[in-house]
């Protein structure tokens, strides 16, 4: 089963299911987190809970995502309550013996872009890189228990000056993590293919495959999941963790640096839909300045 979420024209948040090639409202007012932190509680599965409560009127995806309506699969109603991270080992990639599961720091709710909605550059970013990756959607129950939610696409920026200055931990506080738009409600297929794409003017600029398989890791979705749960701090009940796993496909570097316009597109066939974000030349909200420390 895939879900997904959009905005509905009262301005209330509408979840979609879809099995096939056909997408229904799912016959519920709460949104997808609701949902989840519903299901957590009670110990039942999402799919059961969105089959309980039954589907309605067929709807569009595609359009959508066209009129930028489409959210992120699942949303706090406090940005301040969602953790997102990631991990810099790839699930297929073989362990050395040395390696052991870690994970870093991307921001929380107000660093998500929606899909479709256009991604601005980092200011340290002069090569315009994305690197795709799967992002495992959690929330903590009332019991302080980790709840797997799905899985979806996602993407982040990745380049030769943050890994060389080691700043890639955060992006300036502007919004560049985008994931969606529908989520795989299940857990990953043995094998994952798909393609990542940089688009420019309809036509396809850089292209690379993604090929990972999940059945023979390196790194296990439960070994990085444990290790992200590992620590209580992470366990408050309610909020929301978006940890994206590394893939193998590297971010597309060298002469295909990313231009005002241009379109990455991540696509893989359990996840439904692409992400397709535009890419804009300068920060959304302006370069940011430092601020003098005021004291009190």
């Amino acid at each position: 089963m895939l879900l997904s979420q959009f905005r509905r024209l009262d301005g209330q948040i509408q979840v979609v299911a879809r099995e096939g090639t056909e997408a229904y409202e799912v016959a519920s007012d709460q949104s997808l987190y609701d949902l989840a932190l519903w299901c957590a509680s009670a110990r039942v599965s999402l799919s059961d809970c969105v089959l309980e409560r039954g589907l309605g009127a067929a709807v569009d995806l595609d359009q959508l995502c066209e009129e930028g309506r489409v959210l992120p699969p699942v949303l706090h109603p406090d940005p301040a309550h969602v953790v997102v991270s990631g991990s810099p080992l790839a699930l297929s990639e073989k362990a050395d013996g040395s390696e052991k599961a870690a994970w870093f720091y991307r921001g929380a709710g107000d660093a998500l872009v929606a899909p479709s909605a256009p991604v601005a550059l980092p200011l340290f970013d002069f090569e315009g890189a994305v690197q795709p990756r799967i992002a495992g959607l959690y929330v903590i129950g009332t019991d302080a228990l980790p709840c797997r939610i799905g899985f979806t696409l996602s993407r982040q920026y990745s380049n030769r000056f943050s890994r060389e200055t080691g700043e890639a931990g955060m992006y300036g506080g502007e919004p560049r993590i985008a994931f969606g738009p529908e989520l795989l409600v299940s857990v990953l297929p043995g094998v994952v293919s798909g393609t990542f794409r940089l688009m420019r003017g309809g036509e396809v600029v850089a292209m690379s495959p993604i090929i990972l398989n999940v059945a023979d890791p390196g790194h296990s979705v439960a070994e990085l999941e444990k290790d992200l749960f590992g620590r209580g701090v992470f366990l408050r009940p309610g909020d929301v963790h978006i940890h994206m796993f590394g893939t193998p496909t590297a971010a597309l570097f060298g002469e295909t640096t990313a231009l005002s316009g241009d379109v990455f597109e991540i696509e893989a066939a359990p996840f439904g839909l692409p992400l397709r974000n535009s890419v804009a030349a300068a920060p959304l909200h302006g370069s940011p300045e430092t601020q003098p420390v005021r004291v009190l």
